[in-house]
């Protein structure tokens, strides 16, 4: 019985025999990950927040109750930030 092999299937074979058996004689198929576009979103969605608070030049709610804002800031260089984010 041919199969055929792509990276995904190889990669399955990898990370567990028994999936990639059961998955090629068809008698269960692993569950799908993540959608893509979640983690992607929520990265632009934190990224907008920080930014938020870089324009502000304030510690973030969130991190402001855990760190001594005296001691504590956010990269201000956005030249940098836009290059490191591409």
């Amino acid at each position: 019985m041919p199969y055929t092999l792509s990276n995904s299937s190889l990669s399955l074979m990898e990370d567990c025999n028994r999936c990639f058996y059961l998955d090629k004689h068809k008698l269960w198929k692993r569950p799908n990950g993540i959608f893509p576009s979640l983690p992607s979103g929520m990265d632009m969605i934190l990224k907008r927040h920080f930014d938020s608070y870089i324009n502000k030049g304030r510690l973030p709610p969130e991190l402001g109750k855990e760190l001594d804002p005296r001691h504590y800031k956010l990269y201000k260089d956005k030249a940098k930030l836009n290059e490191w984010r591409d």
